[in-house]
Order: structure tokens, then C-alpha cells, then sequence
């Protein structure tokens, strides 16, 4: 019995000291897998770096222009870079904007051209002396047109060096300044290279080395991925490239004096600071590799312009927040000042009356619009020029005086959605462009809605009222000719012909002024030109009359000639008179016509009383009274 009990004991005892080994052996095992390794940087026989252990870095958004000079309309400049490199899209990823503190949808989306700062970092140790060639074709590849854009987009090249990076050619946007740089080819560096203390510091270096701040910057390293000097853990590279927004697109070099291990180990390196810096890599036999990493570059050469419309616009100092939905830690925020003085301008067309059904669109479509405009002090001040704008070009010049109520012939709508807006400059200098508004035109039988369709103006129903009083007293006048005892009246006054213009006592082929019989005056004041400058001898100042008039070179093609001035075309330009307001057209001079220093174009532009124009060398100054 009592050796039973012992036996018993023995068992029992084994049992307990076989759990204590297994348990010692689970405490043990995690012990030494977490034994800290020593800090790495860039030496050739590291073999812990692989594009699986960097970790996606998440997207980024940077905003790089605000603009609030158009109330109620903001506009804000931004682009984003996706956790995989790509642009980011706000068409089709979700981007939020609150305008203090309140959700605000965008109204437009457009892409604006903006550029891009790429800096090619060469690191070219002993090794790769047979590789320098294809080094610079794959630079000058880049700096091509189907990459870069040229007079847009920049691009720098640096070399690694024993310490630092050391600029070789500054930011430059000419294809030829790439190709003139090398016409000294690049040599190796003697010496081993600090690669991880120079990209380190190439990064802090990036904003100053930007010729303009708003750039989207890259880096482009070509390299064999060693690094046996640098001082500085290479582990911090591709975080501080992330947290920037500073993709590092690497291109992997073969170096002969490296075995395939070290060769190995450095492709690797470079496949995960790429990734883990939102960069593409590649190695440098690869062209379909090369051009992934330029075509993700040229993603970035143009930036997203959003607008959208302020809710009760006030003068202040106000918050702005550009953030992605689905990611709500990446956060832009700003904030936009608005003077009580700024103007605001809203175009009124109710919800029922965006839409309008035509037959085509062959002819210019005539629209009645009304528009208000306020400042947000509440005081009242003077619009100095307006334009109706229709899907986002210039549809016509606005009578300041007739913004709220006025027509426009419009010739560039197209079938389906339209977007018409009124932008407006006050006294101040200051703009202002109403939210735009969708139109959606049909085809079909013409239904305008009543709000939109033309009203008759006023002087076309003078017109036709004198036109009626004018019938009245011709028929009373044949009547009365008709009873009359004599017949027809034997006296009477020959047709009266305008005031001709009054010309110096010069000779009849130095100037030739045209008036034409029975040119109507315009109606409401007489607007003149005064002579600045000119080789033909002419009045100081000739008045306009009729609803058009030329002028030119030729006295057959015009009806103000200046004959001795070579600089002005046969028909030069045409003023006209609309009843309300006067326009200028360039019968396409071979000088062009020009008011104020600004071009005339093809819908032409509006005079007001001290425009100064320009017709070749013959200076003109237009009054009216």
C-alpha cells in the first residue's frame, strides 16, 4: 500500500514537471521573436525590407489656392494623392467641404493646369559606369512632350553624395535646358554615397526648391538601393515622404560590384520606400515599369478647381474644411475673409422655368433674364460692367443700368444641360459671378417659359408706335392732296440729308468721312470720336450717326476713311448702335482693333464714355455724352 502511495507520488511529480517545461517553453519562444533588432540603415546585407512590411500610407489632400473675390461663388484649388499614388478625382471620390462648421456641395468641378516639380535624385556609385547612357535617356524621356509640359512643369536633378544631396541642375521647364545639360555626361561618384541622409534632406529642401508653391512635387531616385554610410535610419525615409505628400518613385540600378544577395536586398529597399511613400518602382530594364512611374507623375500636372455657393453670405472671417468621406482624418482647413464692401450677384430663374424645348439650334436663341445685385454692408453702389455667361464663355455683354431686365441672343447653348451665369464689376474694382444655374434645352416644337421668354423692349414699342402715327399722316396727307383744289402742293422742301461732318479746308483725298442719305440718328445722345492720333488730316471730333458705321482705309468699304494710314486695313472695324448701347467688332484687320490695351474679339466689346481705340497706329478716344 505504502508503495503504491509512492508510486502515485512519482507520477503526480513527472506530470507536474512535464507542464512547467512546456510552460516555460510558451513564455520563452515569444520572448526571443521580440528581442529588439538593431537600428538598420542602409548597409547591403540587410534583409528585412520588402515592399509587403511598408504599410499603405493612406491618401492626402492639399489645398493649394482659395478664391472668394466673386461672392456668393468660392473657389478652392486642390489635389489629392490616393493611398496606391493615383490622383484623386472628386467626380468620382467623395470630397466634402464645410464652410463654417455647414456641409456645402460643390457646383462645378474643373480641371485647371497648375504643373509639377519632379526632381531625378542619381545616385551612381562604381558599379553602374555602364548604365550612365540609359541614366540620361530616361531623364531626357521624361523631359518630353507626352510627359512633361513644357513652360508648366519643372524638373531638377541632384546626386547623391558622401553627406548630402548636391544639386546638378536647378528647376528648370524647357525640354532643351535637359538636353544641353548633359552634353557633359555624368560621371560615377568615387566613393561610397550617403543615400538615406540625402533624400532626408532632399525632402526638407523640397517647398524652398519649388519655383512656385502650389507645384505638385515628385522624386524620382536611381539607385542600386545600398547604403553603407549614412547616419540616419532608413526606416524614416518613406514616412516622412508619406506625411509630406512627396511620392518617391524609385528605379532600381544592377551594380556589378555587388553580389545578386546585396543586389537583391537593395531592389527591395527600394520597392518599399516606394510604397510606403505612395511612389511607383520600377527597375531600370523595365520601360513599362518607367512608364507607370511618368504617367502617375502627369496625373498631377493639372489641379481641381471646386466651386460652390456660399449659404448666407456675411462679411467676416470664416472656417473652410476640404475632407474625404470615406476618410475623415485627411483634412485640409483654411479660412476666407469677406470685406463688408464685396458684392453679390444672383441671377433669378425659378426651379419650373429650367426648361426649354427647340427645334435646333442653328440660330442664335433669344432669352429674357434678370439679375440682382447687393453689397453685404447693405450700401448701395454702382456696377460699372455685367456679362451673361454661358457655359462659362461670354454670351454677351449686360447694360449695367438693364440687369434686371434684360435680353441676350444666344448662340452657344447645346442640348442638354446648359450653365448660365452674370458676372459683374462695381465702382470698386471688385467681381462678383452669380451660382450658376442648369438649363436643360430639348428638342422639339419651341416652348420657352414665360419667364425667360423675350419681353418687347421699349423703344421697339416707340418704334412701332411712331411707325403708326407716321401711316396716319401719310393717308390724312393723301386725303387732304387728294381734296385739294390745286392737286399736289407746288412748293415745297427737298428731303433733308444728316448735317454732314465738318471737315479742315484739306485736300479731298486726305480725308474722306461718309454720310449716307437718310441715316437715322440714333436715338438718345449722339455718341463722337475724338481724333488722338492719325496720319490723315481730319476733324478733332466726328459724330456718329445711323446705327452703324465703318471705318478703314478704303473710302468705298468705309464711312470714316483715313486714307494716308498705312497701319489700318481697307475695312478696318464697325461701330454699332443698338438703341441702348454701343459695340465694337474688328472686321479681321490685319492689326487688330484694341480698347484699353484688350483685344476686340469675335462677339465684340462694349464702349463706354473715355475708351480709348486703337486702329494700327491711328489712336481714337470715344465720348459719349
Amino acid at each position: 500500500m505504502a508503495a503504491s502511495k509512492k508510486r502515485q507520488k512519482v507520477l503526480w511529480g513527472m506530470v507536474w514537471l512535464c507542464a512547467l517545461w512546456l510552460w516555460g517553453g510558451a513564455l520563452l519562444g515569444p520572448a526571443q521573436a521580440q528581442e529588439p533588432e538593431p537600428e538598420q540603415t542602409g548597409t547591403p546585407d540587410d534583409t528585412t525590407t520588402s515592399a509587403e512590411q511598408a504599410g499603405s500610407p493612406g491618401s492626402i489632400l492639399f489645398l493649394t489656392e482659395t478664391d472668394s473675390s466673386s461672392l456668393p461663388t468660392v473657389g478652392l484649388r486642390v489635389y489629392g494623392i490616393a493611398g496606391d499614388g493615383q490622383a484623386l478625382d472628386p467626380t468620382t471620390d467623395a470630397i466634402t467641404i464645410r464652410h463654417n462648421g455647414e456641409v456645402v456641395i460643390p457646383e462645378s468641378a474643373a480641371q485647371v493646369p497648375v504643373g509639377t516639380l519632379t526632381i531625378f535624385l542619381v545616385d551612381l556609385t562604381p558599379g553602374v559606369e555602364d548604365q550612365i547612357d540609359a541614366v540620361q535617356g530616361l531623364i531626357e524621356q521624361y523631359a518630353s512632350s507626352g510627359n512633361m509640359v513644357e513652360q508648366v512643369d519643372y524638373v531638377a536633378i541632384y546626386r547623391v553624395a558622401e553627406s548630402s544631396a548636391v544639386q546638378l541642375m536647378p528647376p528648370d521647364r524647357f525640354y532643351n535646358s535637359v538636353r544641353n545639360f548633359f552634353v557633359t555626361p555624368l560621371a560615377t561618384q568615387s566613393g561610397p554615397t550617403a543615400l538615406i541622409d540625402s533624400l532626408l534632406q532632399l525632402l526638407d529642401q523640397v517647398e524652398s526648391i519649388k519655383p512656385e508653391p502650389a507645384l505638385a512635387a515628385n522624386i524620382v531616385v536611381i539607385t542600386d538601393g545600398t547604403d553603407p554610410v549614412s547616419t540616419q535610419a532608413r526606416d524614416s525615409v518613406a514616412p516622412k515622404a508619406a506625411s509630406l505628400g512627396i511620392p518617391l518613385h524609385t528605379v532600381g540600378l544592377t551594380n556589378s560590384n555587388l553580389n545578386a544577395t546585396q543586389q537583391d536586398n537593395g531592389h527591395a529597399y527600394l520597392a518599399s520606400l516606394s510604397a510606403g511613400s505612395r511612389g511607383k518602382a520600377a527597375l531600370l530594364g523595365d520601360p513599362a515599369g518607367i512608364n507607370t512611374i511618368f504617367e502617375t507623375i502627369t496625373q498631377f500636372h493639372n489641379q481641381w478647381l471646386l466651386r460652390y455657393t456660399v449659404p448666407d453670405p456675411a462679411g467676416g472671417t470664416f472656417p473652410v474644411e476640404v475632407g474625404l468621406l470615406y476618410e475623415p482624418t485627411v483634412l485640409q482647413q483654411t479660412s476666407i475673409t469677406f470685406s463688408g464692401s464685396t458684392p453679390s450677384v444672383t441671377l433669378n430663374i425659378p426651379d419650373e422655368s429650367r426648361i426649354l424645348q427647340l427645334p435646333d439650334l442653328e440660330e442664335p436663341v433669344k432669352l429674357s433674364f434678370s439679375a440682382e445685385v447687393s453689397w453685404l454692408d447693405g450700401a448701395e453702389r454702382s456696377v460699372q460692367q455685367a456679362q451673361l455667361l454661358v457655359n462659362g464663355e461670354v454670351a454677351q455683354e449686360v447694360p449695367p443700368n438693364n440687369l434686371s431686365n434684360f435680353s441676350a441672343d444666344i448662340s452657344n447653348f447645346v442640348f442638354g444641360a446648359n450653365t448660365v451665369q452674370v458676372a459683374i464689376a462695381d465702382e470698386q474694382g471688385l467681381q462678383a459671378r452669380s451660382p450658376a444655374i442648369t438649363l436643360t434645352v430639348l428638342q422639339g416644337e419651341e416652348q420657352i417659359p414665360e419667364e425667360l421668354a423675350p419681353s418687347i423692349p421699349v423703344l421697339r414699342i416707340l418704334l412701332y408706335c411712331l411707325i403708326a402715327l407716321a401711316v396716319v399722316a401719310a393717308l390724312a396727307g393723301l386725303v387732304f392732296l387728294f381734296l385739294s383744289r390745286r392737286g399736289v402742293v407746288r412748293t415745297g422742301r427737298a428731303r433733308r440729308r444728316p448735317a454732314p461732318v465738318q471737315i479742315d479746308p484739306t485736300p479731298p483725298t486726305e480725308v474722306y468721312v461718309r454720310e449716307e442719305a437718310g441715316a437715322a440718328a440714333p436715338a438718345g445722345p449722339t455718341a463722337y470720336l475724338e481724333i488722338a492720333q492719325a496720319a490723315t488730316r481730319l476733324p478733332a471730333q466726328i459724330r456718329l450717326v445711323g446705327a452703324q458705321t465703318r471705318l478703314g482705309r478704303s473710302p468705298q468699304q468705309s464711312d470714316i476713311a483715313f486714307e494716308n494710314d498705312v497701319t489700318v486695313s481697307r475695312l478696318h472695324a464697325t461701330i454699332t448702335w443698338d438703341g441702348e448701347i454701343y459695340h465694337i467688332y474688328d472686321e479681321q484687320s490685319t492689326s487688330g482693333t484694341w480698347v484699353n490695351d484688350q483685344q476686340v474679339v469675335n462677339y465684340g466689346l462694349q464702349l463706354l464714355d473715355g475708351d480709348e481705340i486703337y486702329l494700327g497706329k491711328v489712336a481714337l478716344r470715344f465720348h459719349i455724352p
